[in-house]
């Protein structure tokens, strides 16, 4: 056989549909089976393979096309068949290993680039119109089965860990759904609503890879609270221990986290997420970050480096849900991408009642959530994923309409979606998403208010405003005073009879800070001088502004650069940000300023 021809069998084996198995019949011809390998394409240094054998994608540099590895990937009478050796009792070293090796990379060389997100995990996903779901063994394809390897797609749903608990044959009924909303509605909540974003997160949670926007949540609350029924009892029966991964503690990391989930598209479940030493808050500042990107299309691919100078590709598609005693956000971008949902702790007052009602749902919750219940109800979100992706569409444009914040439409429409789907399995009008919106609507600008939309420069200069420091007052006593105090004393607006103006100023210049007094003339205003101090710098060390707190107060209204001086000598004078105190001392922090001096 030529060199050509020998290609051309190759190429052709690839292109074909035909399967061999691993073992020859008695006749000495193949049946379709699972034994295929089939070029993917090729990377900086790698040519890549997917192994029906293995079921996964497979990575070979060009001299580890061994002939251990290629058997690696199917078993020995798939190659010499592929090779031409038609007398399939030959001996395997009559097959020509390095002429196939040779022809496979060619064939991953024509495939071009090979994109690693194309690569699929576990889970819920959309697929060229088509609802996919990946157990982990096998494919449910618009509610047929089909096998890994078996699914005409430019994507490649890899193997992993098998979801056992799920059975897709039997989906829970309306009446039966309803029932989750309310026993979410059971638990002590601040607001009604939260029971109902609970159970639309839960729902949503299932099929969150095949979502446009992954929302999360965080669930808070005092001790005694319910937090734990809510996570063991509630959602962790619902969710099911194969669909979705629940982590004890702010203790495991963004690594770990990455590592065990690879491409998988599966909720994540945190408890007791509590970041309440030192040493667990970076930890606790990645995992959010990993949970930040997750939420969007574009925000789910994460590239590391390695210390062989490769990168390693992960893709992550999880709805986070948190739960904790407080809420460790700092960050804008994350309290704009989580839910904050609160338990409230026990009335004294009706101790005897709230403990009756509590043994009740707890029976409830037992009674209720079934194995063969809780299978039932991730079956009916698997089946209704078009429904869901029409709902959370549609509700999130009214959310929009009325808000004008496409991030608050998201978050908020994909678990409306969620509950209005433990309803009814129909999918959402624009007459009721108006008349759903309407009716939970001041409870959604609570939470949008709770989410602490706040901008960056207006976060600096809060942190600025409400630090303590110590002041020196007339008798040469020292007295804690926040710095928006000494701004209303050094300006003669407010006095608490120990620190005069002056004094006030004083301790202001100690921290990078001075008063700048009003002239006489029309116009001209009070106003705060900021230089870049490091007593300053050190109360922004931990916050998410340490990097560039200073550039950010040039955005607030009125702010100047310019000079002031300091104290006398050569580097008395030194550079900074003018802002107006009237401006600054807005709201919450209060005082009437006078005209002049």
């Amino acid at each position: 056989m030529s060199e050509d021809d020998f290609t051309n069998v190759i190429e052709g084996s690839f292109d074909s549909a035909d399967k061999v198995t691993s073992e020859p019949e008695e006749t000495g011809e193949y049946n379709p089976d699972d034994d295929v390998v089939k070029a993917l394409g090729i990377n900086d240094k790698e040519f890549i393979y997917y192994s029906s054998r293995k079921k996964m994608v497979v990575s070979l540099l060009s001299d580890r096309h061994t002939e251990l590895a290629l058997l690696g990937m199917a078993g020995e009478y798939y190659w010499q068949y592929k090779a031409g050796e038609h007398n399939v009792g030959a001996e395997v070293g009559k097959i020509p290993w390095k002429k196939l090796a040779g022809s496979l990379m060619q064939l991953c060389c024509d495939k071009g680039y090979f994109r690693p997100d194309c690569i699929r995990g576990r889970g819920a996903w959309e697929d060229a119109g088509r609802t996919v779901f990946h157990t982990g063994d096998r494919l449910i394809v618009d509610s047929d089965e089909v096998r890994l390897g078996d699914l005409d797609s430019e994507f490649v749903y890899t193997q992993r860990l098998p979801m056992k608990d799920f059975d897709l044959k039997h989906s829970l009924e309306d009446n039966d759904a309803r029932k989750i909303v309310q026993l979410a509605g059971r638990f002590r909540w601040q607001d009604p609503l939260h029971g109902k974003l609970l159970a639309g997160w839960l729902a949503h949670a299932v099929i969150c890879g095949a979502s446009d926007w992954r929302s999360h949540i965080w669930i808070t609350g005092p001790t005694q609270s319910g937090k734990s029924t809510v996570a063991t009892s509630f959602m962790h029966k619902l969710l099911g221990k194969d669909g979705a991964e629940f982590f004890q503690s702010a203790e495991t990391t963004e690594a770990g986290i990455r590592q065990h989930m690879k491409n998988d598209a599966v909720p994540i479940v945190f408890d007791e997420f509590e970041a309440d030493h030192k040493g667990v808050v970076p930890k606790v500042e990645k995992v959010l970050t990993l949970m930040r990107q997750a939420s969007s299309e574009t925000g789910g691919q994460i590239i590391k480096g390695t210390s062989t100078g490769e990168s390693i590709n992960y893709t992550m598609r999880s709805a986070f849900a948190m739960i904790s005693i407080g809420v460790g956000m700092k960050h804008q971008a994350d309290r704009n991408r989580v839910t904050i949902l609160t338990l409230l702790g026990e009335d004294g007052a009706n101790g005897v009642e709230e403990q009756q009602s509590w043994k009740k749902l707890s029976a409830d919750l037992v009674e209720t959530l079934t194995p063969e219940f809780c299978r039932a109800f991730r079956a009916r979100m698997i089946e209704l994923i078009p429904n869901f992706r029409l709902c959370q569409t549609r509700i999130s444009n009214h959310i929009r309409a009325h808000f004008g914040d496409a991030r608050i439409a998201d978050q908020l429409g994909t678990l409306l979606a969620g509950f209005w789907l433990l309803t009814t399995s129909k999918v959402i009008d624009d007459e009721h998403a108006t008349q759903l919106i309407a009716a939970y609507l001041p409870a959604m600008e609570e939470l949008q208010a709770d989410s602490g939309a706040v901008k960056d420069e207006e976060g600096v200069l809060e942190q600025i405003l409400t630090q303590i420091v110590p002041a020196e007052g007339g008798d040469g006593r020292k007295f804690d005073r926040r710095i928006h105090e000494l701004l209303l004393m050094a300006t003669d607006t407010q006095s608490d009879g120990q620190i005069s103006d002056k004094l006030a100023d004083l301790a202001l210049r100690r921290y990078g800070l001075r008063v700048d007094r009003p002239y006489e003339e029309e116009g001209y205003e009070w106003r705060l001088f900021v230089t870049n101090d490091p007593q300053l710098n050190r109360w922004f060390r931990d916050t998410q502004w340490s990097e560039g707190w200073y550039r950010q107060l040039e955005r607030l209204v009125g702010a100047k650069k310019g000079s002031m001086r300091f104290h006398k000598g050569p580097r008395g004078t030194r550079r900074g940000i003018s802002l107006p105190i009237e401006e600054l001392l807005k709201g919450d922090f209060g005082g009437e300023l006078p005209n002049l001096v």
